[in-house]
């Protein structure tokens, strides 16, 4: 998969669900991997990199995001964990207590 970094962090911006399993997101101010539908707020494009498989991330030395599972990433139930992350990391960016 040709890897057009404007398209693809416009995919991010927009969550677009046509890319999701078929993109993933490396960001280099955390380290974590993440699906184009992370709800998580967009990182700047310059700190991210983009990848056609959860595996080429980790090989490149990105660790998944708590609530992505390494393997089916259609499981039941993954969207509902990933939000909560999402706003559990929100409240501690705004300096709040994550529960």
């Amino acid at each position: 998969m040709d890897m057009d970094r404007i398209a693809c962090y416009r995919a991010i911006e927009t969550r677009d669900a046509r890319f999701d399993g078929r993109l993933f997101v490396g960001v280099a101010t955390t380290g974590i991997y993440c699906r184009p539908i992370c709800p998580a707020r967009t990182p700047k494009f310059e700190n991210v990199s983009f990848y056609p498989s959860a595996a080429a991330a980790q090989e490149a030395g990105f660790r998944p995001l708590s609530a992505l599972p390494a393997g089916n990433v259609a499981r039941s139930g993954v969207l509902a964990r990933h939000l909560q992350h999402g706003v559990a990391r929100a409240r501690l960016d705004r300096g709040g207590r994550s529960r």
